[in-house]
């Protein structure tokens, strides 16, 4: 039981990097200023003890770092049965770490604005050193990036009423058993909202989770770069995520069953269950499970490039579910006895992809014992409507059992191979392609008439999802696409099923309102991750030929320019969010800088970007001539005639294959020059390379980074006044080729 909070502690002023110890039940009151923590070592506050209660009474716990500088551990929970309430933290690294710390209750804590690296990726285009990897957490690897609240071995953990945003990572759960969220909000970070390693028999509902985003362009790229809302990662098992609001994320869930699982072919990320969750608007997917068994309920997936990404999944339910509006709205490859039943299927381009490779890598483990064909799948009592391609899809696929299925206005109804299996009985079409009813490969075709309403479809089609340069007018009309799948989602809230789930978990049966709008086209990843365009927001999108463009969302009605300093003029005013159009040459859009001001708020834009032409040649190495070891012989080969030599309008190489025609995917060197002799004054130089790369500026080298790695990115501010050539030299070995380089005026 908890000790009863006693009088008042009041803590003292410390130096910096000097740890509070509190090992009684206080209510406390923090010194003023602020608390420096500089490692995971060494905290700002230790909570030591057993059955303690500690209320910090809403105030502010912070190191005054922010972003890219902050750095350290804000508290330390050290013992059983601890409880924290009321606490406001930012500016660490991590906020909150409890390890070994059975029975924590977090209540009412709100942490924000902690460590958050700054993304290299642009809206014209990726940089491949923000991609995320979560595969190395038996070494300590979560806690090193950093998030909210890290919680390491521990049972009946409680949080409610909690929030971690503006941050890398939110909350993060490692080896946690029978822990319980609910009511609390993780969005708006980087990185993941909530994140599970080896955690089983948890809930996880109510929450917000939304807005946990890198790595999205909108209409240039949509890649993820493994954000996500929810991530459960290696043998996490048992688990209920219920209820939840987890939009807007890389991917809505992110379930992989874990690198044990990979090599020996044993047990997964089992036995789960997502229900009545809103997993919409993800870049990548909406659902994402893989190599494991779980079932997936009455959740909602709009939007999603895939509904739900199964890749060997296997004797798993996906049932009750609404997708519309996605690329393919289930797709699994190598699945086993999954059953697919009662979904509503709606203007998704294709519904149900199930498929299968030739053949696997040999010497996998997982291959080796597991069965990995795609087969017997049970696809029943769906509701197929204007799908706009195939509404079923088999490749490699046997014994698919299609049964009691009603289609409305798809472009097919079944595209099978030759190497591929199927019963259909008792299904149903209306308005469909001739050739869909009477070519359907596979068992009985007992076609009848259906009373399935094809609804008037008057505005834009499915497929094309979010056209850019709409009318604000259009964009409202266009946004009424949500209208039916929400009202839907409404409905199966108010279920029956919904509420006894909701009673047995002690939740309720509600999801999350949304804040503001929602859909891809208000998706923006800024430089710190996704911004919130519930506020004035300003995004510049990528050149389109001459015509450039700048969106103002959100609140911004009525606006006025109040201030331009550079690039072509501007429009001056107007009385609505809007897209401003204009033409502009390079030079001139990387001197764009202005600003907005409206009721709520006064936004500034600048480009700042540097056109740099750059002539590149191409040049191939072997292991003879390795440039980590034969310095000699790959000068020598840089010396030689290259394999071919381009003009770039920028350096921006990033492929799993080969650079350009007649360069080899593998074991290739560059040399890339540009002239920066009309370019005066100072700029940071960013590189991102895969693998090695050493830059010159004239004959001096500022920078050396000559070795075997993965997408790395290396800044420097350096002078360019009276510089002449900037010159680049980068060698890949094999796998994915990175070389990036940006310059950004300061």
């Amino acid at each position: 039981m908890l000790r009863a909070v006693s009088a008042l502690l009041v803590l003292p002023a410390l130096a910096a990097a000097q740890t509070i110890e509190i090992t009684t039940s206080q209510r406390v009151k923090l010194p003023e200023g602020k608390l420096v923590s500089s490692s995971v070592d060494k905290p700002a506050i230790r909570i030591r003890g057993n059955n303690l209660s500690i209320d910090f009474g809403g105030q502010s716990l912070t190191s005054g770092l922010e972003k890219e500088q902050a750095t350290g551990l804000g508290i330390e929970v050290i013992g059983k049965n601890v409880t924290i309430k009321n606490l406001k933290l930012s500016g660490y690294r991590v906020g909150l770490l409890a390890k070994n710390a059975p029975g924590l209750k977090l209540i009412n804590c709100h942490l924000t604005d902690l460590y958050k690296p700054r993304l290299l990726s642009t809206p014209e285009a990726e940089d491949l050193s923000d991609w995320m990897s979560y595969h190395q957490n038996e070494k300590g690897e979560w806690l090193e990036k950093g998030a909210g609240v890290v919680i390491d071995t521990a049972d009946n953990v409680t949080i409610e009423g909690c929030s971690v945003t503006e941050s890398l990572n939110g909350l993060m759960l490692s080896r946690v058993r029978q822990a319980r969220v609910t009511g609390s909000d993780f969005s708006r970070n980087s990185g993941v909202g909530i994140a599970l390693y080896r955690t089983s028999e948890s809930v996880i509902a109510n929450n917000r989770v939304d807005f946990n985003l890198r790595g999205y362009s909108h209409g240039i790229y949509n890649r993820g770069q493994d954000s996500a809302g929810i991530l459960l990662f290696e043998q996490c098992n048992e688990n209920t995520v219920a209820f939840n609001s987890v939009t807007h994320s890389g991917d809505g869930l992110f379930l992989w069953a874990g690198q044990t699982t990979m090599d020996s072919g044993e047990g997964g990320c089992n036995d789960n269950i997502f229900a009545y969750n809103d997993f919409s608007h993800a870049p990548t997917n909406g659902i994402e499970a893989t190599f494991s068994r779980n079932q997936f309920v009455g959740n909602l997936v709009m939007e999603c490039w895939h509904g739900v990404w199964g890749g060997f999944s296997y004797d798993s339910l996906i049932s009750g579910n609404i997708f519309a509006y996605n690329g393919q709205a289930i797709a699994i490859e190598h699945g086993q006895d999954n059953r697919i039943a009662g979904n509503s299927f709606w203007r998704d381009a294709e519904g149900v992809v199930l498929w299968a490779k030739a053949a696997l890598p040999a010497d996998w483990g997982y291959a080796k014992k597991r069965d990995c064909r795609s087969r017997d799948a049970n696809i029943a009592t769906n509701r197929f409507e204007e799908i706009a391609g195939a509404a079923l899809s088999l490749s490699l696929t046997t014994g698919a059992q299609i049964l009691q299925n009603q289609f409305a206005s798809a472009g097919q109804v079944l595209k099978a191979t030759a190497d591929s299996s199927s019963t259909m009985r008792g299904n149903a079409g209306r308005g469909l392609p001739t050739e869909s009813i009477q070519n359907l490969p596979g068992g009985t075709n007992d076609w009848q008439t259906s009373s399935l309403p094809i609804l008037a479809y008057s505005d834009k089609n499915g497929t094309d999802l979010d056209p850019l340069g709409m009318s604000w007018e259009e964009r409202k009309v266009y946004d009424r696409r949500w209208d039916r799948p929400l009202a839907e989602f409404r409905t199966l809230l108010a279920s029956p099923e919904a509420k006894d789930l909701a009673t047995k978990l002690k939740v309720k049966a509600e999801v999350p309102k949304l804040a503001g709008p929602r859909g891809r086209r208000v998706m923006v990843v800024g430089e710190w991750g996704p911004v919130a365009t519930s506020a004035t927001t300003i995004v510049a999108r990528p050149k389109r030929g001459a015509q450039h463009t700048i969106e103002l969302l959100g609140n911004a009605a009525p606006w006025n320019l109040v201030r331009q300093a550079g690039g072509p003029p501007v429009k001056a005013a107007g009385n609505k969010p809007e897209l401003i159009k204009f033409s502009a040459t390079e030079d001139q859009w990387a001197k764009m800088d202005f600003t907005i001001r409206t009721e709520e708020a006064e936004v500034r834009f600048r480009e700042g970007s540097v056109a740099l032409p750059w002539d590149v040649q191409f040049f191939r190495w072997d292991k003879d001539s390795d440039p980590r070891t034969a310095t000699a012989a790959f000068r020598r080969v840089l010396g030689a005639t290259p394999l071919k030599t381009v003009k770039l309008d920028r350096l921006w190489l990033g492929t799993n294959g080969a650079p350009t025609e007649g360069v080899p995917s593998d074991y290739f060197a560059t040399v890339a020059t540009a002239d920066v002799s009309k370019i005066g004054g100072e700029v940071e130089l960013s590189v991102t390379a895969d693998d090695g790369v050493r830059v010159w500026l004239d004959d001096d080298m500022i920078m050396d980074e000559w070795r075997y790695q993965g997408p790395t990115n290396f800044r420097k501010t350096i002078k360019l006044d009276g510089k002449k050539t900037l010159r680049i030299e980068h060698f890949e070995i094999d796998g994915y080729t990175a070389l990036q380089v940006k310059l950004r005026r300061r």
